[in-house]
């Protein structure tokens, strides 16, 4: 005889949450699998501003970035991680626990509008349908390619990190749906390259179908200051890469004594970069109202933007 409705519901209900269990497991695994901890970090920072959006709470302030896949990216380990650093990492703000949260907030926010103004100007200025491309340094968990709406006029996003990174990567992204049930914005190449070893870049870049005419956005964000003595080589391999008119750098670095500003602006400029402009954490630009300014702006969280005409 025709089935019990009532019967039919629960065993539904059974099947969703037997479902939902899977694939907790299957982006608790692939998560388990990911090993660069401070990329969870960073989407647990992401994922706190989102979820501002969503609270009654004090709506004084603005929620400056909208990653609804940033949650399901960081798991656990990336709320342990976030709340230990802000206390150790930065001595200059010593008694501000949240500077390194409201910091990735700042970043992300600032990333986000110049991609989106860069886009908005290349469309305007373009000849008939021409498209830029998108180069991520360092990618990470980074998920502009399903969340920022500019990158819809991408033709493609190469992410670039280690394989380290891109093999679990790949299953953790595919856990929480990432190109099925949440489709990319745009054509995304994952490029494996150690960014340490000379030619290393460029060669899988060429082989992955970049296309050194094409203008290019490059972003290269918390990736710098883990190079180590290889900054300089990896800015010029940058510049020697991406010649093409019309792109642009989008660099994040922290400033030291072998990597000073006027040594940055050096390389860059040696490499072709022009209207080169500067922003330090708590200058007039980064900040979005959410620099504690009981401290100095610090230059060890910096940003360069410039472009090749």
């Amino acid at each position: 005889g025709p089935s019990n409705p009532r019967m039919l519901m629960v065993r539904e209900n059974k099947m969703a949450s037997t479902i939902a269990v899977a694939e907790k497991k299957s982006v608790d695994a692939a998560r388990h699998a990911f090993t660069n901890d401070s990329a969870f970090m960073i989407a647990y920072e992401r994922a706190i501003e989102t979820e501002k959006k969503g609270s009654d709470g004090d709506s004084s302030e603005v929620c400056l970035v909208d990653d609804p896949f940033a949650r399901m990216l960081a798991g656990n380990k990336g709320k342990e991680l976030s709340d230990s650093f802000g206390i150790s990492a930065a001595p200059q703000f010593g008694l501000w626990p949240d500077f390194h949260k409201q910091w990735t907030v700042v970043r992300t926010k600032f990333i986000d509008d110049h991609i989106a103004r860069i886009v908005n100007e290349f469309e305007a200025s373009a000849i008939c349908g021409e498209q830029l491309q998108f180069l991520n340094l360092g990618a990470g968990l980074d998920t502009r390619s399903l969340r920022l709406k500019a990158m819809a006029k991408i033709t493609t996003s190469y992410e670039v990190d280690m394989e380290a990174i891109n093999g679990p990567k790949g299953d953790l992204f595919e856990a929480i749906g990432a190109g099925s049930e949440h489709p990319f914005l745009c054509q995304r190449n994952i490029v494996t390259a150690n960014m340490t070893n000379d030619g290393e870049l460029e060669a899988s870049l060429v082989e992955s179908g970049f296309d050194r005419e094409r203008a290019t956005i490059v972003l290269a964000e918390g990736l710098i200051m883990y190079l180590g003595d290889k900054a300089e080589t990896f800015l010029k391999d940058v510049s020697r890469i991406v010649v093409a008119s019309g792109s642009w750098l989008i660099l994040n670095f922290i400033e030291h004594p072998a990597l000073t500003n006027e040594k940055v602006r050096e390389l860059l400029m040696r490499g072709g970069w022009k209207d080169l402009v500067f922003n330090c954490f708590g200058d007039e630009v980064l900040d979005y109202g959410r620099f504690d300014k009981s401290y100095e702006p610090s230059k060890a969280f910096s940003f360069v933007v410039c472009r090749k005409d």
